[in-house]
C-alpha cells in the first residue's frame, strides 16, 4: 500500500480494501465506456467508404512515418 493514502486512524486493512474498490469501479467505468464505443463505432466502420478513408488515412500515417525515419538515417549518417 502507498504510504501517502493511508488516512491516520483507519485500520489499513479496510483503507486497502476501500481504495481497491474504488480503483475497481473507476476500471470498469472505463472499460465499459470504452466497450460500448467500439461496438457503436464498429458498426459504423464496416462500410465501403469507411474502409477506403482508413486505408487513406492509415497510408498516410505509414509514408509520414517512413520519412521520418529516412530523414532521421540521413542526418545519423551525415553527421558520423
Amino acid at each position: 500500500m502507498i504510504p501517502q493514502f493511508l488516512v491516520p486512524g483507519v485500520d489499513h486493512l479496510q483503507m486497502g480494501v476501500s481504495l481497491g474498490l474504488i480503483h475497481f469501479a473507476e476500471s470498469m467505468t472505463v472499460l465499459i465506456t470504452l466497450a460500448c464505443m467500439a461496438a457503436f463505432f464498429a458498426g459504423r466502420l464496416k462500410s465501403g467508404r469507411s474502409r477506403r478513408i482508413l486505408s487513406l488515412v492509415s497510408a498516410g500515417i505509414m509514408a509520414i512515418l517512413d520519412g521520418v525515419t529516412i530523414t532521421e538515417a540521413v542526418r545519423s549518417r551525415l553527421a558520423a
